[in-house]
């Protein structure tokens, strides 16, 4: 249990402080918008991300843990 509640930490963490990066890169451009389209464009990647990473995880067969 504990190994699960370290995974999650560390994933979280990590999730966080690469939205954070995409976040400020894309701050970078220093055009305003009235849509949000920081937080819709780091949302985009991140499900981007977590699909290739699940079908990744699918073709070479890793097991997930329960």
């Amino acid at each position: 249990m504990l190994k699960n509640i370290l995974f999650i930490g560390l994933g979280s963490g990590l999730g966080g402080a690469i939205r954070y990066i995409l976040f400020i890169a894309i701050d970078q451009t220093g055009k305003q918008f009235s849509f949000p389209i920081k937080t819709f464009l780091v949302n985009i990647i991140g499900c981007f991300a977590l699909g290739t990473f699940l079908a990744w995880q699918t073709r070479v067969n890793l097991p997930i843990t329960r």
